[in-house]
Parts: C-alpha cells; sequence; structure tokens
C-alpha cells in the first residue's frame, strides 16, 4: 500500500519521493503565481499583462523537453 500511494509514481519517473515532492511544489506555486497575476491583469489591465501565459507557456515547454528525453 504505501509502495503504490507514495513511490510507485515518483519511481516511475526517475526520481525519489522528496525529489518528486519538492518538484510538484515547485510546479503549484508557479501555477499560482500565474493564478494571481492573471486576478491582478484582470482587474488593473495595464499590469502582469503576459506573466499568467507565460509561466504556463514555460511550464508546458519544460514538461515537453521533458517527456522528449525520456523517451531517449
Amino acid at each position: 500500500m504505501i509502495q503504490q500511494l507514495f513511490l510507485q509514481h515518483p519511481r516511475s519517473i526517475g526520481k525519489g519521493y522528496w525529489q518528486h515532492l519538492f518538484g510538484a511544489w515547485r510546479y503549484a506555486f508557479k501555477l499560482q503565481k500565474a493564478s494571481w497575476s492573471a486576478i491582478l491583469h484582470g482587474a488593473v489591465p495595464a499590469v502582469c499583462e503576459t506573466t499568467a501565459s507565460d509561466i504556463v507557456q514555460n511550464l508546458y515547454l519544460k514538461g515537453q523537453t521533458k517527456d522528449a528525453n525520456a523517451r531517449r
């Protein structure tokens, strides 16, 4: 049970538990920054004009690069 809940997925992508945890948290904080930037931009259109979309695009491209490297 512990193996399946906490270790199976991280190992399947070549990471340990803690490495996976902190990587997931980094993604979460970046997405949170994108979310708040979009909220702020909605209220004041002159600020954070591309911040949210830039963050999402960078995360997407980073994921694509990791996927391509994992297939090699």
